[in-house]
């Protein structure tokens, strides 16, 4: 039987941890043979203990995360071992550069507050990568992904706005029910048409709102009677983005089978 070697604690900021005892060669040879099958007890076993081998460094991740932000982080399981499986069979990444096995999640209120957020984050992990898929998103999705890296291991952090974060639950709620090709661009065209629209209006709404963000900071330095002259159509700008935000969300909120009848 194959073995990865003893888990090993670490203490304090990580920089050797259980997925330390693990070389790149032995986890991507353990990625080839899952890639093309049989899949044997042994190596399911294996790929097992290396998923559950990121709990520690994810926690350490989070604990790091709560000094920069109040907003909520949601950690979540390591990717369960036929999604992995899944994944490596749908191309040809190696196992070793699978950067979401492990992670977590922060939902903050907007654009600007997600840009904020990025930026510490980028500072408190200097060896990350940044993927920003909210001007080119993956079949709707919409998202800033940092990935923290550590010896032989990855976090990704999702930092999402409260509009993408409700879309993703969405999509995920629309994968449930039509099928989960649907996150891959397959699957129900009328589900595909609908996210994809739901997608599309939620960049419009939070460019908007980037854009009154930036001149409310502009009226602010005006002189009092200036001001008074943008105010009403500030109001009304404002007001109308709020309406629109809360339609979204009661859309996006709406039960899938609810929808699927409309």
């Amino acid at each position: 039987m194959r073995r990865w070697g003893e888990a090993k604690s670490a203490s304090g900021w990580p920089t050797d941890y259980h997925l330390k005892m693990v070389t790149v060669a032995a986890v991507n040879r353990l990625g080839e043979r899952l890639r093309k099958g049989p899949i044997s007890e042994d190596d399911l076993r294996l790929l097992d203990d290396y998923r559950r081998g990121f709990s520690e460094i994810t926690r350490l991740v989070v604990q790091e995360l709560s000094q920069l932000t109040d907003a909520p982080i949601a950690s979540r399981p390591a990717k369960s071992t036929a999604s992995i499986v899944s994944k490596l069979r749908r191309g040809t990444m190696r196992l070793s550069r699978m950067q979401d096995i492990a992670g977590c999640r922060v939902v903050v209120s907007g654009v600007r507050a997600q840009k904020i957020l990025v930026s510490l984050i980028q500072i408190a992990f200097e060896k990350s990568e940044t993927i920003d898929r909210t001007d080119t998103p993956s079949f709707g999705y919409r998202a800033v992904h940092v990935v923290a890296k550590f010896p032989n291991g990855m976090v990704e952090i999702q930092v999402r706005t409260s509009l993408q974060h409700l879309w993703a639950q969405k999509s995920e709620a629309f994968a449930d029910h039509f099928g989960q090709e649907l996150k891959y661009g397959g699957g129900d065209s009328l589900a595909k048409a609908y996210l994809q629209s739901a997608s599309d209006v939620i960049a419009d709404v939070e460019r908007h709102e980037a854009t009154l963000d930036q001149f409310s900071t502009q009226l602010s330095r005006l002189s009092g009677s200036q001001q008074e002259a943008f105010l009403p159509a500030s109001k009304a700008y404002a007001g109308y983005l709020a309406a629109v935000r809360t339609k979204l969300t009661e859309q996006l909120s709406t039960p899938t089978t609810e929808l699927r009848m409309r």
